[in-house]
């Protein structure tokens, strides 16, 4: 009989969670088996609930992993005082830009398939209770710096997160010119809700507005390619 390999327990959960993400991603939360998981892994059945308490843990503990990161920069983009809420707005959208590309095979593959449809609400569930306060401290900064006008910070900043569906590319039909089209109306929506001066929000990603026409058609066919992978796993 082979010698069961000892690990440090850190690492053994990250091959916990390496496996679950894999086995989600490719045959979807309801046809993955909690064995499943300890299969791949190689370890036995028992030792994954010293870990986690149920599939549904683990779920959150691949998200928490995939925001873990994002969240760091966000706080120390949030708690730097000698940046403007502007400043702080425009680092967190390219931190949050820089994330997506970052981590594009998770976020695709969550929002490729119906069948992730946990996956996809633990996501946003995060967002919105780690995430959407930053957003708000910084709306507060920018009405105290008379940049914005807002009576609810909160409440404004849960709307302006939940813009970001305008980019769910469900549509076969979906293209870079259309994605293109919704930025802008992005942009609009968002300077109306803040109630700041026409064009404040395109003066402030310059650089990104440059290059919207690469940066959309990138965005498509990453997703488009993504998607046939995801369609050929399941």
């Amino acid at each position: 009989m082979a010698k069961r390999t000892s690990k440090d327990p850190a690492e053994r959960r990250q091959e916990f969670l390496d496996a679950a993400e894999r086995l989600f991603l490719t045959k979807g939360y309801e046809n993955t088996s909690i064995s499943d998981i300890v299969e791949a892994v190689g370890v036995a059945h028992g030792l994954f609930y010293y870990y986690f308490c149920s599939k549904d843990e683990i779920v959150d503990g691949i998200v928490s992993r995939n925001l873990s990161v994002f969240e760091e920069r966000l706080s120390s983009i949030v708690e730097a005082d000698e940046l403007s809420s502007l400043e702080k707005m425009r680092r967190m959208y390219l931190a949050s830009y820089e994330f997506k590309k970052g981590r594009s095979g998770f976020i695709t593959y969550v929002n490729a398939q119906e069948q992730h449809l946990l996956l996809r609400s633990s996501l946003r569930k995060r967002v919105y209770e780690h995430i959407l306060p930053s957003f708000a401290q910084i709306v507060r900064q920018g009405n105290e710096e008379g940049v914005f006008d807002v009576s609810y910070p909160e409440e404004t900043a849960y709307v302006i997160f939940s813009l970001s569906d305008l980019f769910d590319m469900e549509s076969e039909q979906f293209d870079a010119e259309a994605l293109k089209r919704r930025f802008y109306a992005i942009m609009d929506i968002m300077e109306h809700l803040l109630g700041t001066k026409k064009g404040t929000l395109l003066a402030l990603f310059d650089d990104m507005v440059q290059d919207l026409d690469g940066l959309m058609e990138e965005a498509v066919d990453q997703y488009r390619l993504q998607k046939e992978d995801a369609n050929k796993e399941v």
